[in-house]
């Protein structure tokens, strides 16, 4: 299931500067590719390649492997302890052998209520790359990375305020200097129509330079998404790309529609699914391109 929106906000507050910036334990399951019930395995085919999913028994994703041919493809896995992410290892293979120079191990340590405090980067030689500690104030939100390479130490601090109307702004600064700005403002019920918008502001030299707008839905599904670049010359954001997602009960996208300048395109997605229990879907049709994704679903046997 997907978290309450409560929740959702707080997370995504975290989430989006950690998945922006690599790093950080954002975990995946079977729920965040769209798969029900005791899923083992997917291997998804495409027009470009084939990708693999495992997963454990509780859901978390375990292994994914992006093959760009039988002998060249990248391999991540995940290692947990105690339901806790402890080592993810980015392998790329070339000709069927692990290129060492282009691998890397991230390793998470955790204090004892489960909050990642620290996080080290190394190479398939022991050497370490890189080296994150976590800072969190007494409500446990991220409040300091403090991240040591070979050229330095660069110190990343949240500012956060919360307005009487429940309006989220985090400030994002690194060494002292504004990189981005999140301003998300939560759903007033659970209501089908009820949003929550986080607008992401990218900063360069310290002056505005491009900025996000998402809209989730009350299931967490983004059925808004805009990029619009800041222009100084008129003092400006100039519109570059907008989104629109609309999903079905099963939380299946059904439409796209984008739009670029004056240009507006239309798509949309047709599923048949597996005929299991769990209805997963096994194969996608994109109109009016009329390409089309394959799924091999696995399943775990039953206990």
């Amino acid at each position: 299931m997907k978290q309450g929106i409560k929740s959702f906000i707080t997370v995504s507050l975290f989430g989006l500067f950690l998945a922006a910036n690599g790093y950080g334990q954002q975990l995946k399951g079977r729920w965040d590719y769209g798969l029900n019930g005791p899923v083992k395995k997917c291997t998804v085919l495409t027009s470009y390649g084939k990708e693999l999913y495992s997963f454990t028994r509780d859901g978390k994703l375990e292994q994914l492997i992006s093959f760009y041919d039988e002998n060249n493809y990248q391999q991540i896995s995940y290692t947990y302890k105690d339901s806790l992410l402890v080592e993810r290892r980015i392998e790329l293979y070339e000709a069927g052998q692990l290129d060492q120079e282009a691998s890397v191990i991230n390793i998470y340590q955790n204090d004892s209520t489960a909050i990642l405090k620290r996080e080290v980067i190394v190479d398939y030689k022991g050497r370490t790359l890189e080296e994150l500690n976590f800072s969190y104030d007494s409500l446990h939100q991220l409040i300091e990375i403090k991240k040591l390479t070979k050229n330095g130490q660069l110190t990343t601090q949240f500012s956060r305020l919360k307005d009487s109307l429940g309006h989220y702004k985090t400030t994002v600064l690194i060494d002292s200097v504004v990189k981005r700005q999140i301003d998300s403002i939560p759903a007033l019920s659970m209501e089908l129509d009820s949003l929550i918008n986080v607008r992401n502001v990218y900063f360069l030299d310290g002056i505005e330079d491009r900025a996000e707008t998402v809209k989730y839905d009350h299931r967490a599904n983004v059925v808004y998404l805009k990029n619009e670049l800041y222009l100084l010359d008129s003092n400006q954001w100039y519109v570059e790309k907008e989104e629109e997602f609309e999903f079905n009960e099963k939380d299946q996208m059904i439409k796209k529609i984008t739009k670029e300048g004056t240009t507006t395109f239309t798509q949309n997605f047709v599923y048949q699914t597996d005929g299991t229990q769990y209805q997963n879907w096994v194969k996608q049709i994109v109109m009016p391109n009329m390409t089309y994704t394959t799924r091999i679903i696995e399943y775990f046997e039953e206990n």
